[in-house]
């Protein structure tokens, strides 16, 4: 029993280092049990708030609650039925939330306006997990889940769990080196005005939101409170980089959406990328730039862009310190 609860609690640690350097808000107390609003209907008499996490969205007056069902397994326990039966409890959970004057009382503000994701967090404790995550979950039948109409439900697996860990890792070292302010308010998280939906909040310094988190890449911008002429942008990049397709959509990005501009440093870091990415980069600028005239001004400042693969790491946790660590 005790080991079961240390490994739990490494995945407690994990998600709590990853998304507070993301900028969330950690709400309430972890391990929470609240009254199920239907106890028949779903045979309980509560449900688990493993850990609540809040964010405010960028394109509209939201703010968005993250419920997450926090599990641990070893690589041979990741199995098609166990994550069935955990996201089916969630589902059922998100349900409940929605109606829920004890969840919202633990862990919301009322006076808010607010959208609720559940995650279901599968951190692969022994960090040997070798198979293909989402063919696993293309299995599950979603059509027999429960799933609230005014909710998400979003898996995190082992893999994206990585990479993320790898972003939040790579922003700290980031930090310490002075590549961008050590001071936590000094960087944020970027959303361009979009062609159909404008940032309704361009003052505030955001967090990164969980569909920027799942997407191809997250953008960071920074301003050096104590040097405003430091400032710029990091890009982690979480594809392959195999062909310069990929980078011609990635520098259109940056050109579009006026991140690309004299005297800004723009850095891109690539999470996993194919032997060749660099090469292809090379050849996606000069391709781009030939596509528009050969715009001398503008290859100069696409040239000037850093990338570079990051420096992977791997979480680990000790069961016997975290054990010491809950005896404290």
């Amino acid at each position: 029993m005790a080991e079961t609860i240390n490994i739990a609690r490494m995945a407690e640690l994990l998600s709590g280092d990853i998304f507070e350097k993301f900028k969330w808000k950690r709400c309430g107390t972890t391990n929470k049990n609240w009254i199920c609003n239907k106890q028949l209907e779903h045979g309980a008499l509560s449900h688990p708030s493993d850990l609540v996490m809040a964010y405010e969205e960028p394109y509209k007056l939201i703010r968005t609650y993250v419920n997450f069902d926090l599990k641990s397994y070893a690589k041979g326990t990741i199995t098609q039925e166990k994550i069935s039966k955990a996201l089916a409890d969630l589902g059922r959970t998100m349900t409940c939330i929605e109606v829920s004057e004890a969840w919202q009382k633990f862990f919301t503000d009322t006076s808010v306006p607010s959208e609720y994701v559940g995650v279901l967090f599968i951190y692969n404790h022994d960090g040997e997990y070798d198979k293909n995550f989402d063919k696993l979950i293309e299995k599950i039948d979603h059509s027999s889940l429960e799933i609230p109409e005014n909710s998400k439900l979003i898996i995190l697996g082992p893999n994206q769990i990585k990479e993320l860990d790898n972003i939040a890792t790579d922003i700290s070292q980031m930090q310490a080196s002075k590549e961008i302010p050590l001071e936590p308010a000094d960087y944020w998280f970027y959303y361009p005005n979009l062609s159909r939906t404008t940032n309704i909040r361009p003052t505030s310094k955001l967090g990164a939101n969980l569909e920027m988190l799942t997407g191809p890449w997250t953008t960071l911008r920074f301003i050096d409170s104590t040097n405003p002429s430091n400032h710029g942008y990091v890009i982690h990049y979480n594809r392959s980089g195999e062909n310069k397709e990929e980078f011609l959509y990635l520098i259109d990005y940056i050109q579009h959406y006026q991140i690309l501009s004299l005297g800004c440093k723009i850095s891109i870091r690539l999470l996993d990328p194919a032997e060749t990415a660099l090469t292809y980069f090379e050849q996606a600028i000069e391709l781009y730039v030939d596509e528009r005239g050969g715009d001398r001004e503008l290859r100069e400042l696409l040239k000037s862009i850093k990338i570079r693969p990051i420096k992977r790491t791997k979480a680990f946790f000790s069961e016997e310190a975290i054990g010491m660590e809950r005896r404290s």
